[in-house]
């Protein structure tokens, strides 16, 4: 790897990690009263494209136990951000659905990301900020063009990019597509 490749991967590894360490944390503490895990916010980010889940499907789709989405689904309940319904046609089977005060939350926390995110483009030219673009999505494409596994990245998008999702033509559980 010569220098120019090592500093770039270097300067690629330092932007995710101010976006997932800095910005994303900040937003999340300045739009929340409690402090939320990411699996948390990305069950409220399921909730806020579908109107119910099962617990057994969030668990599915998160890669986690039951039982660990169960604990989660709890702490949304307690937060007043979740609830669980009863499926309507069969009472067994208990789903989680978004409370109002949870889509607030969510209106809030994209709101704050895009204000953010707008703060630090505006001190981009149209032409950088059209070249930026256009390397970061030939960026993320390679990287993921031999990844199976993409849906965590989905489950975080807080609904943000639609049709211009970069991951557009890739087979994921985009939030997007679950309406279908």
């Amino acid at each position: 790897m010569d220098t120019l490749d090592r500093t770039t991967a270097n300067a690629v590894r330092v932007l995710a990690q101010t976006f997932q360490e800095i910005c994303l944390p900040r937003v999340l503490e300045s739009a929340c009263d409690e402090p939320l895990s990411r699996n948390q916010i990305m069950v409220l980010n399921l909730l806020g494209k579908r109107d119910r889940f099962p617990v057994s499907a969030i668990a599915r789709l998160l890669a986690i136990t039951p039982p660990a989405a169960t604990k989660i689904v709890d702490r949304l309940e307690i937060l007043g951000l979740a609830e669980r319904r009863s499926r309507p046609g069969d009472r067994r089977v208990a789903e989680v659905a978004l409370r109002d005060e949870g889509r607030t939350l969510l209106k809030r926390i994209g709101a704050g990301l895009g204000d953010r995110q707008a703060r630090v483009l505006s001190r981009f030219s149209d032409e950088e900020k059209t070249r930026l673009h256009e390397l970061v999505r030939k960026y993320v494409r390679i990287t993921l063009a031999e990844e199976d596994d993409t849906e965590v990245i989905c489950l975080q998008c807080f609904n943000r990019v639609g049709e211009d999702c970069v991951l557009e033509d890739r087979d994921t559980r985009c939030l997007r597509r679950l309406e279908a």
